[in-house]
């Protein structure tokens, strides 16, 4: 089976992991991914 459109968002989306159960120390975590990853700066 072949998805082209989903496929193709797949590309271009980016899921973050936001649920009230997420720790200060995973947030940290998720934003130092995002950090460490970006080419231009993050600021949250």
């Amino acid at each position: 089976m072949t998805l082209p459109v989903a496929e193709a968002a797949s590309e271009r989306v980016l899921s973050l992991p936001v649920h009230p159960a997420l720790s200060e120390a995973e947030l940290a975590q998720v934003v130092g991914v995002l950090r460490a990853t970006s080419v231009a700066p993050v600021s949250v």
